[in-house]
């Protein structure tokens, strides 16, 4: 399934569809398992930490059906975080290719000014990724809902680019702008995403051997720590310091229950900005004590787990 045909195929089908029965219909099961499983092929995206999820609704048919690329350190839902989508107008006409932002998470946060804050990173995304004007929209999209969900994605890109349904173009060139689209996502994560401040720096950052690049991944480093579900590595890799073997439980005993902390193995200077990876529980991470873990940042590699070993055991 070509990336075209998928786009306007659901353009096509939709407004018939919306108005039967939403349970089983066949043009759901297309854009929630087929169409997505195409892409993930056609973009070969297996390797890479890029998750892809559409939906034409729950229990009901959405006002406005999309697709989304989501990278598993940002976000697994469209409810948080940004990721790239395709975003449908209600009236089937137009289909937008956006770099947009997760709602629901703001409003829980922010409230009443919600709208504020996701412009507000909206400006943000673009003042770090100044590439995208080269290709890309920074223009309001208009989605012709008629529910406040669909009213409310109008509110969350920070840039698209708007395709005519009845008059698309060609496969080449969807395909180049999607990946231009991915691209500027991972150099967005790679920037900063959307946080407002910096991290503080430790001792480490402050070092003035370090140059400004060297910096920047450092810190992204100990991002990517922050965002990743650490509890899947814990419950992968157990609760004990797999340098010294502190044991927080046995020392502290209920108080250090479950306790250690998730590190990223894998500099991630070996990613640098517009590629991604797929992580993988068993070689990417270990778990460390608080003190191994601030002591691994001090080597040269972060990733450097038989030296910080080696290290202790020669004390």
């Amino acid at each position: 399934m070509m990336l075209r045909d998928g786009l306007v195929r659901i353009s096509e089908e939709y407004p018939l569809a919306s108005k039967e029965v939403f349970s089983g219909h066949s043009l759901g099961n297309f854009v929630r398992n087929e169409f997505t499983k195409s892409l993930e092929q056609t973009l070969n995206l297996a390797d890479t930490n890029i998750i892809i999820k559409a939906s034409v609704g729950q229990s009901v048919w959405a006002d406005v059906p999309w697709i989304v690329f989501m990278d598993a350190l940002v976000t697994n839902s469209i409810l948080r975080g940004y990721y790239v989508g395709y975003l449908y107008s209600a009236d089937m006409n137009r289909v937008y290719l956006t770099m947009a932002q997760g709602v629901t998470g703001v409003k829980e946060e922010f409230g009443m000014e919600w709208i504020s804050v996701l412009h507000q990173r909206a400006a943000l995304i673009r003042s770090r990724v100044p590439a995208y004007k080269d290709i890309f929209s920074k223009e309001r999209i208009d989605l012709a809902g008629r529910t406040s969900l669909a009213k409310s994605y109008e509110e969350t890109p920070a840039f698209s680019k708007m395709y005519s349904t009845t008059d698309m173009p060609s496969e080449d060139q969807l395909l180049e702008e999607l990946n231009n689209m991915l691209d500027l996502y991972s150099q967005l994560t790679y920037s900063g995403g959307t946080d407002l401040v910096e991290h503080p720096v430790d001792s480490l950052e402050r070092d003035k051997h370090l140059t400004v690049s060297e910096k920047k991944l450092y810190r992204e480093h100990r991002r990517v720590e922050g965002r990743v579900n650490s509890k899947k590595v814990k419950d992968y890799r157990g609760y004990i310091c797999e340098a010294c073997g502190f044991d927080f439980e046995e020392f502290y005993g209920d108080l250090g229950h479950q306790y250690i902390e998730a590190h990223h193995l894998k500099p991630y200077s070996d990613l640098g900005p517009g590629k991604l990876r797929k992580l993988d529980l068993a070689t990417d991470f270990a778990v460390l004590c608080a003190n191994c873990h601030k002591m691994i940042h001090r080597l040269e590699s972060p990733g450097d787990l038989d030296g910080l070993i080696s290290k202790i055991r020669h004390k």
